[in-house]
C-alpha cells in the first residue's frame, strides 16, 4: 500500500501496481475505483481513457491473462481485445483483498 486519501471522510487504500511489479514510473495518476466502504485507488502512469464498443471494427471476448502477474490473474474476470489491445474487466473486491496480502 502507497498510501492513504481523505474522500468526502471515508479513507481510501492507494496501491502503486508497478511497485508490487518492481518496476519504475516518472509520472503517476490516481485512479479511485470501487464505492464508499469498497474502494481503492490504483496508482496508473497515464490517464485513463474510454473505449467504446460500438465504434470498433474487431471486438472478441477472451480469458486471456497473458502478462499479467500470477497472483492479479485472479481478479480478472474476462477481457475484451479492441482493435488489438486487450482491456481487463477485475473484480474489485477479489482486487483489493489480494492488494491486501501483498
Amino acid at each position: 500500500m502507497l498510501g492513504l486519501i481523505n474522500l468526502r471522510g471515508n479513507l481510501i487504500p492507494i496501491y502503486q501496481l508497478a511497485n508490487v511489479q518492481e518496476k519504475n514510473r516518472r509520472r503517476s495518476y490516481a485512479l479511485l475505483i470501487g464505492q464508499v466502504k469498497n474502494s481503492a485507488a490504483l496508482v496508473i502512469d497515464d490517464k485513463p481513457r474510454a473505449v467504446s464498443l460500438e465504434e470498433t471494427h474487431e471486438t472478441h471476448i477472451t480469458t486471456e491473462t497473458e502478462g499479467f502477474p500470477t497472483w492479479l490473474k485472479e481478479s480478472v474476470t474476462d477481457a475484451v481485445i479492441v482493435n488489438g489491445e486487450r482491456w481487463h474487466n477485475l473484480n474489485a473486491n477479489k482486487l483489493f483483498t489480494l492488494l491486501a496480502q501483498r
